[in-house]
């Protein structure tokens, strides 16, 4: 593997940000990231196809640090290509990947270089907070999201962090192949275990902060939720020896996907079928179960009255990646048959 390469003074560092349809936060996010107190070299904003005035508002404050602020276009080729289109142009050492719709914590990457002094270190992430959790789904899905990435983890070291504010080393990602064009959602998944098997460290430090922006409203989550369990089967397909996931996702996941299945199969048959009512009983109340731990084990700021539904929020993003998995699993064996 490459050393970190860069000056005297340290690697420099290139921002890389790609953006569809962010208007509403993308000035918040760009104001962030140039007022870290670590020198960058560059912001890279790929706009993937935005309908809104994303690429106008980026375009005035290039207008203002033309210096540092680069907008390109990728023309709607999707999230992973934006990605890598970035990649592609970016001279600094770091590649530090934001989303649109994150608001880094001032010091953030000040905090995560010093990770980059061991050459084995190939990626930096941290704590993703909610940016509105002034409303029940965001607010149940950054507490979610927060939990998995941050509160479970015993070690630093681990084997998935996420792109909502993560910095690479450039030579890494080269190294491994840039993000798979053809996974949509989930590339970032697919990125962390190609950068394992390369042998490369991938690190966790829960004082890199990052506020995230989730969807709002019911349908908006149950949406995302599924596009999230489609793109994580076709991770795993590709990655067999992860079929039982990592620190992140991992086997409790999956025992509660079952536990949603058995749960409507018994509810389908119950009538009249005392035993059956007790199954669903069961599975019913022990996935609520975890959303009475998620509540009691939340760290950020969320109204009470909203831990109080969470065990309303495991069932639907239960019941949402039910569905994602089997209709991706559906639209795998359906192009296996078309081939």
């Amino acid at each position: 593997m490459a050393d970190i390469g860069g000056s005297r003074e340290g690697p420099t560092i290139s921002v890389v940000i790609p953006v569809r349809n962010e208007a509403e936060t993308i000035e918040r996010c760009l104001e962030a990231v140039l007022n870290q107190t670590s020198q960058l070299e560059e912001v890279i904003v790929v706009d993937d196809g935005s309908t809104d005035e994303t690429g106008s508002i980026v375009k005035r404050i290039a207008d203002l640090d033309g210096r540092r602020v680069t907008l390109v276009n990728n023309r709607s080729r999707g999230p992973s290509s934006a990605t890598n289109s970035g990649i592609l142009r970016a001279r600094g050492d770091i590649v530090w990947l934001v989303d649109g719709d994150a608001i880094v914590d001032r010091n953030w990457i000040k905090l995560a270089l010093p990770f980059f002094e061991d050459p084995e270190v190939g990626g930096v992430a941290g704590t993703i907070l909610p940016a509105n959790p002034d409303t029940f789904w965001a607010a149940f899905a950054g507490c979610d999201i927060g939990h998995r990435f941050a509160g479970r983890l015993k070690s630093q070291d681990v084997g998935h962090i996420s792109t909502c504010a993560t910095a690479y080393r450039r030579n890494a990602l080269l190294c491994v192949g840039l993000f798979d064009e053809q996974i949509r959602y989930g590339y970032d998944k697919d990125m962390s275990y190609r950068l394992k098997k390369a042998g490369y460290r991938l690190v966790v430090c829960k004082d890199l902060k990052v506020e995230h922006f989730w969807k709002e409203g019911l349908f908006p989550y149950i949406r995302q939720q599924c596009m999230a369990a489609s793109g994580y089967l076709s991770v795993i397909l590709k990655h067999k020896e992860r079929r039982f996931g990592d620190e992140e996702s991992g086997p409790r996941e999956f025992v509660n996907i079952i536990l949603f299945y058995i749960g409507c199969l018994s509810i389908l048959v119950a009538r009249g079928l005392p035993f059956f009512s007790i199954v669903s009983t069961v599975c019913i109340l022990t996935q609520a179960g975890e959303g009475v731990i998620l509540a009691w084990k939340a760290e950020y700021r969320v109204s009470r009255r909203f831990k109080i539904l969470f065990p309303i929020g495991v069932l639907v993003r239960n019941m949402s990646w039910s569905i994602g998995l089997f209709s991706g699993l559906l639209r795998h064996v359906y192009r296996r048959i078309g081939t």
